[in-house]
């Protein structure tokens, strides 16, 4: 943004330092500024921070920086206004329809001037800051907006529509849907509801904060003038300028949030001048629609913190000279202790971290002291769930799965799949992209069918895993929670025994490698309800860990196979919940000594039903109390019509183990004898 030098120059007592000296200042404590052009109205480019353009954007407040900054007196134009007998509330009425579209709106009048060209003076000042000088009535508003940061407008009062009781009236709405108004450039535009315009009694006269129209321009007959003084909402303002794409000064301004504390003096200050440069009277008052209360923000300022926070020493007396600078005030409630008011034109100002950012612009950044920090620095806690997805991520890959990502949202259509009771769990986004994004996921098996169809494409058979969250609802209460979830794939029909085995076993060990003991957990035919509608229970179990439910193993139900088109193809998917197993989870494994005597193996093979569990067929030999046995392993699995249609036979590897001594044959076989009379008590055949 373009400033004059010596335009900032008229504001102090004591002229300012050279050009360059000014650029150096602002730059170190303000804004980073250039010098565009030299000569006798060197000109700045001001960069202005986007928080201080309500405070920053006219040549006052350039010039208050400058003068906290290089301690020089300043001296703002005194305002004059001669108001006549007449009142402005006999000429006009104005009627705001929404208060949050224009927070505040003031209005004055002028009657009796005469239009004519500006003085030389002020049309150079205007061309240095990049503006055409129009007229002295234009060119008052727009100097006074340079002035001050607030913009201005000019109506023509008499080609304002009538209103009632021989008032004019001015309103301060919507567009209606296809209103047309032609702009002071001449431009047509057809106007709807998310354009805020200014309007009289017919038809739209301005678009608000953005550009007036030409219906009641000034021209060189005008006599009588409104003058608008106006706080805007700035994406209000924004919206429209970028939809009728008109980028004005005043646009720029109000698009950054205007303090509506500006308006008073900008209003007072262009209606004096234009008194100077067009003569004519002030109508007595003015008209002023707003809730805007004249109250500044107070902060607590605690020097004890203020000092820890810069982390060196800093006097009383320097922070109210710092803070004072700026404009603000300072109350000493008790020792060190201030209750500071912020000035109202500075809307950036909130908090105690600002007000210490205030003091060092005034002291200067550069002049900051390197001084190590005294805080004891601390490791942080450990993070168990991201530990615990790290190591299931490390030993999953290790088996040979692939991590798959997907988005966190299911389908209208994938909705219909589940019951009432899903349904009623699931949180609706609310502005979905489309209606394949409308829900947050209840459950990651879903998205891992969807890769397992799109993978068939592609691969006979694979395997992949997913860790992610799942959302749900429950009595209005929002709820993420992380799940492990992963899926065995082929695409010919193999025994399902066959694969769910596989991933039963993946399962197992993974919770071996976490450090969780074969008693420890248990897979059991009891099902929780909630996976009714996606898990086929014929063919699924429940995992728990230390009798604590955290996930289920287990076939699609044929709906789910269906609806991803997966009919014909075998799969076994898992979800296992990581909060509950952070629950139990140990975090360091435990170690112990390699064994110093040898294991003994015995084989066993089984006749059992086939609805019989090989995990219950293993908690029937552990509870028969085996004294030495350490482990079981399943190594053979069939079936077959010959051993009957409901019976399949089992194979098992017994170790036993003394960790004392050699165990002898004849211990072996008495262990062996104990679990032989339990499975038969269990209507189990021994082959």
């Amino acid at each position: 943004m373009k400033f004059s030098y010596r335009w900032l120059n008229r504001y102090f007592e004591n002229k300012l330092p050279p050009a360059q000296k000014v650029v150096e200042v602002l730059t170190l404590h303000s804004f980073e500024t250039n010098l565009l052009t030299k000569g006798k109205n060197p000109v700045f480019d001001i960069d202005l921070l986007t928080n201080r353009v309500a405070d920053a954007s006219g040549h006052w407040g350039i010039s208050r920086e400058l003068s906290a900054l290089l301690g020089l007196k300043l001296n703002l134009p005194a305002i004059r206004i001669k108001e006549s007998k007449q009142k402005i509330n006999d000429f006009l009425e104005v009627i705001v329809k929404d208060k949050k579209d224009a927070p505040r709106y003031t209005a004055r009048m002028i009657k009796n001037i005469k239009v004519k060209d500006s003085p030389l003076w002020l049309k150079e000042e205007l061309r240095a800051c990049g503006l055409k000088p129009i007229n002295n009535i234009v060119d008052a508003t727009n100097f006074v907006m340079l002035e001050t940061g607030q913009p201005l407008h000019a109506f023509d009062y008499d080609l304002l529509a009538p209103g009632s009781k021989n008032k004019k009236r001015i309103l301060v709405r919507r567009a209606q849907k296809g209103e047309k108004i032609i702009t002071l450039d001449g431009e047509e535009k057809i106007l709807d509801n998310e354009i805020l315009v200014i309007a009289d009694s017919q038809k739209p006269i301005a678009l608000a904060g953005i550009k007036g129209g030409k219906e009641t321009g000034i021209h060189s007959q005008t006599k009588n003038i409104i003058i608008e003084a106006a706080n805007f909402n700035p994406t209000v303002i924004r919206r429209g300028s970028q939809k009728l794409n008109i980028k004005t000064d005043a646009s720029w301004r109000f698009e950054h949030s205007l303090s509506p504390a500006l308006i008073d003096k900008a209003l007072d200050r262009v209606c004096d001048l234009i008194c100077q440069l067009a003569g004519g009277e002030v109508l007595a008052g003015k008209i002023d629609i707003t809730d805007f209360k004249n109250k500044p923000i107070q902060i607590i300022l605690n020097l004890a913190k203020l000092r820890k926070f810069l982390g060196f020493e800093i006097s009383a007396a320097l922070v109210e000279k710092s803070l004072k600078a700026f404009g603000f005030q300072l109350k000493l409630v008790k020792p060190d202790l201030y209750l500071v008011s912020v000035p109202l034109e500075r809307n950036d100002i909130f908090e105690f971290e600002d007000l210490a950012g205030e003091i060092m612009r005034y002291l200067g950044y550069e002049n900051l002291e390197s001084v190590p920090p005294q805080e004891i620095l601390k490791l942080p806690a450990e993070n168990e769930l991201w530990q615990l997805t790290l190591n299931i991520r490390h030993w999953i890959k290790a088996l040979d799965l692939e991590e798959v990502y997907n988005y966190a949202f299911i389908s209208l259509a994938e909705k219909s799949l589940f019951d009432k009771n899903w349904q009623a769990k699931l949180i609706e986004v609310s502005n979905p992209l489309s209606n394949e994004f409308r829900y947050l996921k209840p459950t990651l098996i879903g998205g891992l069918l969807k890769n397992a169809r799109d993978n068939f494409r592609f691969y006979p058979s694979f395997s992949l895993f997913e860790i992610a969250r799942v959302f749900y609802q429950n009595q209005k209460r929002f709820f993420e929670e992380p799940v492990f979830s992963g899926i065995i794939a082929r695409k010919e029909r193999a025994p399902y025994q066959e694969v769910y085995n596989q991933a039963k076993s993946l399962i197992t060990s993974l919770l071996s490698k976490l450090g969780f003991d074969a008693d420890d957990y248990s897979f059991r035919p009891t099902f929780e309800r909630q996976y009714d509608e996606i898990l086929d229970k014929n063919y699924s179990v429940s995992l728990y860990l230390n009798n604590k439910f955290i996930g289920l193993i287990g076939r699609p139900k044929k709906e789910f196979l269906n609806f991803y088109k997966l009919t014909n193809n075998q799969l076994v998917v898992w979800e296992i919940y990581l909060l509950p197993l952070i629950s139990e989870w140990r975090g360091e494994l435990e170690y112990e000594p390699l064994p110093q005597y040898p294991a003994v193996i015995y084989d066993l093979s089984l006749l059992a039903p086939k609805n019989l569990l090989v995990d219950e067929i293993l908690k029937i030999i552990f509870e028969a109390a085996p004294q030495y046995l350490e482990d079981i392993d399943l190594f053979d699995l069939y079936e077959d019509e010959r051993l009957g249609a409901d019976k399949k036979s089992l194979s098992f590897h017994l170790i036993f183990r003394d960790k004392n001594k050699t165990l002898k044959s004849e211990i072996v076989a008495k262990e062996m004898e104990k679990i032989y009379q339990a499975l038969k008590k269990a209507h189990i055949e021994i082959r």
